[in-house]
């Protein structure tokens, strides 16, 4: 015989929903999960991603961060 809602303990019901929510949870993660996960870069993307990275540092790309934020306001 199955208990009902109306049998249950807040405690027991409180655990019932819980686990609802792990599940749904877990499922939606698992059908939205990042489908490179786990592959190797490409060497010419790492390569590109170091060339911007240090062009960045050199203030040769972006905007200053000082800059942003005068022109935030903060």
């Amino acid at each position: 015989m199955e208990t009902t809602v109306s049998q249950m303990s807040i405690g027991e019901l409180r655990q019932l929903i819980s686990e609802v929510v792990a599940d749904v949870v877990d499922d939606r993660l698992a059908r939205y999960s990042d489908p490179d996960a786990g592959l190797e870069y490409r060497e010419d993307f790492v390569e590109l991603m170091k060339n911007q990275d240090e062009r960045i540092r050199n203030g040769e790309k972006g905007v200053p961060m000082e800059q942003v934020m005068k022109e935030l306001g903060l």
